[in-house]
């Protein structure tokens, strides 16, 4: 997603209601990884946010049920946005919150985009999407879903018998730990690589297998 303006992110993404489809459990688990990756990085009071993992769960499965055709692109976008204090969050990071930044997202970038694309044919398909290649210095949602599932146990039970819930092993919570710890690494590497001159930052993906 690095450098990709909200147009692209549109056009290229794919809905959240089309990743859930092809894979609920592990779109889900990436979504549940980057909003914990959010959580630790933005300090707020205790009682200002998320007491524990099932509440951030909830704050997942209430993107996927108000958001069906928001791009996950888009999210993470809007994630990332968040975690670079571009939004104001009030003093809080929270459901309500991150559900209004959101909202703010959609109506200023996709609402418009959506009214622009009645005016041409287009078909967004997960087959295509499934085989779209990342660009230049960096993965694609696909390649991340893949990783993830790649390390993920398999489910004992459905998200139909949890309730809707995901159903997290102590495997996918080490998954989860891992990946905000990796990630966040990756930032701060790469932010002190752009300060120092002449130096490039490292590949996005380096050091994440």
């Amino acid at each position: 997603m690095a450098g990709k303006t909200p147009a692209q992110l549109f056009e290229h993404g794919l809905p959240i209601c089309q990743a859930l489809k092809a894979n609920k459990h592990d779109t889900k688990v990436l979504l549940l990884a980057e909003l914990t990756r959010l959580w630790r990085s933005v300090k707020v009071g205790d009682a200002k946010t998320w007491a524990d993992q099932e509440s951030l769960q909830d704050a997942v499965d209430d993107i996927c049920e108000l958001f069906p055709t928001l791009k996950v692109e888009e999210v993470l976008q809007c994630f990332k946005t968040i975690r670079q204090g571009n939004v104001k969050l009030f003093g809080r990071l929270d459901t309500p919150t991150l559900l209004e930044a959101l909202r703010e997202y959609e109506s200023r970038h996709t609402t418009t985009y959506r009214e622009n694309m009645h005016k041409r044919p287009a078909v967004v398909e997960t087959a295509a999407w499934e085989h779209r290649p990342a660009g230049p210095g960096t993965i694609s949602v696909d390649e991340a879903l893949k990783r993830l599932k790649a390390t993920l146990p398999r489910r004992r039970k459905t998200l139909e018998e949890l309730g809707g819930h995901i159903h997290l092993t102590a495997e996918d919570i080490h998954t989860i730990e891992n990946h905000a710890k990796t990630t966040q690494a990756e930032d701060t590497h790469a932010a002190q690589a752009a300060a120092r001159p002449g130096t490039q930052p490292p590949h996005p993906t380096q050091g994440s297998e």
